[in-house]
């Protein structure tokens, strides 16, 4: 679900960053660019910083979202849909924020690194800085790999200021968009079951698909805070100026760049990655959890 849905969120990375609405441009162009002039790699940057971090955020998402429902919750009525819908939302809103201990580092370095070189011609990814001079040709920048960035991060602004710059705006994308994913996927999958006759554990991998990712589409409803985290995030990086003073700063320039649709931009290849990486993710998941505990129906 990562490898496929990635490139997605890499041309949703520069949409949302795009200093203007008309700098933004659509995710077709976008994509074709990007291909054009930085090949492959530029599709697939920053992927490293997901591959190792969604091992850990998954791990604590559904880990904590199970443990809560089952020990916060247990003495609720978990017969009746709408008290699931509710329980498995809220207890998906506390995994939600526990995980932003993760996930905020971890998009904060991914953004860095899909930013990196934008719109330039692909340099090779062991080429050191050259200073040529004018007469010779234009100056090439080294591409920084993903330990290397990390700790010029670290070095130069720190921990709360470098790696975990936004994570307010973590806290205030991630606690609600879980509590829609969790309960979303509790109730689609009961409508689902219902719809086709069949008992919720009996679904088959087309149903779960399906419900999987119309949930990853319906969890982003809560997507202009993603713009602005992501506008936050890319901004300040080492060596280059600030834009926002804070997070109601960035919420304000935003709004006076682009009125309220510049909250919504990128929302298409936005929907297109939340489908695939839930279409995936959860009913992988759903089987998993059904494995270790036979009998008993997950979510």
């Amino acid at each position: 679900g990562l490898i496929a849905s990635h490139p997605w969120d890499t041309i949703r990375i520069r949409i949302q960053s795009a200093r203007s609405v008309q700098k933004s441009g659509n995710s077709v162009a976008l994509a074709y660019e990007i291909f054009r002039k930085e090949k492959m790699r530029g599709i697939f940057k920053g992927m490293t910083y997901p591959l190792i971090g969604q091992i850990a955020i998954n791990a604590l998402v559904f880990g904590v979202q199970d443990y809560v429902e089952r020990n916060l919750f247990k003495e609720v009525d978990k017969s009746s849909l709408r008290d699931r819908v509710v329980t498995n939302g809220v207890s998906g809103m506390i995994a939600g924020g526990v995980q932003t201990v993760v996930v905020c580092p971890m998009e904060l370095m991914k953004i860095r690194m899909q930013k990196q070189g934008e719109g330039r011609q692909h340099v090779s990814w062991t080429m050191k800085k050259m200073h040529i001079g004018a007469s010779s040709g234009p100056v090439l920048e080294h591409y920084q790999g993903p330990w290397e960035k990390t700790m010029q991060v670290l070095r130069e602004q720190g921990v709360r200021k470098g790696l975990f710059r936004g994570w307010w705006f973590s806290i205030y994308r991630e606690v609600p968009q879980f509590g829609i994913y969790f309960s979303s996927f509790t109730f689609l999958k009961a409508k689902m079951a219902e719809f086709r006759q069949k008992s919720v554990d009996n679904l088959g991998f087309p149903e779960l698909f399906l419900v999987g990712g119309v949930t990853g589409v319906a969890t982003w409803l809560w997507y202009p805070f993603d713009v602005v985290k992501t506008l936050y995030q890319a901004d300040g990086a080492p060596g280059k100026p600030v834009k926002y003073k804070g997070m109601w700063d960035c919420i304000a320039q935003s709004y006076k760049t682009g009125g309220l649709r510049f909250f919504w931009r990128a929302f298409r290849p936005t929907a297109v990655r939340g489908f695939v990486n839930s279409a995936v993710t959860l009913p992988i998941v759903t089987w998993v959890m059904q494995y270790l505990r036979p009998g008993k129906v997950y979510l």
